[in-house]
């Protein structure tokens, strides 16, 4: 009998060990899921496999997918990358991080075809995620829509080459004038009935 009731509380301390760990794990979950929600940056996590677990709200707004719809899918089918030039298929991030192991970022004029066929710039990295005892179970991409960043660059850009005519038109004006203006001296002293002798000598 002694036996039994042992054995039952010992049952009913490990069920109760498990549910309040379940319990925690959830929290912690639920509490890292609301972290990520809040940050600026688009976040989209994925398993070992590549599968999709979770995105938060800017990368739902920026790929067209919400969390629920993509998790499970391949992260490749929700986050298609091409080069903006070349219109190559970009090799994903997240599958180079779990390959390698280790950080890897997007390569220059990538896009991000989003689920309706519509494209933005994107830029940043992708990383595998590691439990406490180093063993990778799984990777992050944060990444951003860098629209904005371009258009700032090509703005600067432009402003920096009207700036450069700017002071090529200035240099050419510069050196047109000088003999212009010599010209202008000549022709005011020949309509002043200078003699020809002071005239061939400005003239030089």
């Amino acid at each position: 009998m002694d036996f039994f009731v042992i054995a039952g509380a010992s049952i009913s301390f490990v069920a109760g060990s498990f549910g309040a760990l379940n319990r925690r794990v959830a929290i912690e979950r639920r509490r890292l899921e609301v972290t990520l929600s809040c940050i600026g940056d688009a976040v989209i996590s994925t398993d070992l496999n590549g599968r999709v677990l979770f995105l938060n709200p800017t990368a739902e707004k920026a790929t067209g997918w919400t969390s629920a719809e993509a998790r499970g899918r391949d992260a490749e089918e929700v986050f298609r990358i091409v080069n903006q030039k070349t219109r190559v298929i970009v090799e994903n991030p997240i599958r180079r991080a779990l390959e390698l192991g280790e950080d890897v970022s997007l390569a220059m004029h990538t896009v991000l075809s989003r689920r309706d066929g519509t494209e933005i710039p994107v830029g940043d990295r992708a990383a595998p995620i590691r439990d406490a005892h180093g063993q990778m179970i799984g990777a992050v991409m944060v990444f951003r829509d860098i629209s904005v960043k371009i258009e700032h660059e090509t703005t600067w850009l432009q402003t920096q080459r009207l700036a450069s005519v700017g002071r090529l038109a200035a240099t050419i004006a510069h050196e047109l004038n000088n003999p212009l203006q010599a010209t202008s001296n000549l022709l005011f002293l020949i309509t002043l009935g200078g003699d020809s002798v002071a005239l061939q000598a400005y003239a030089g």
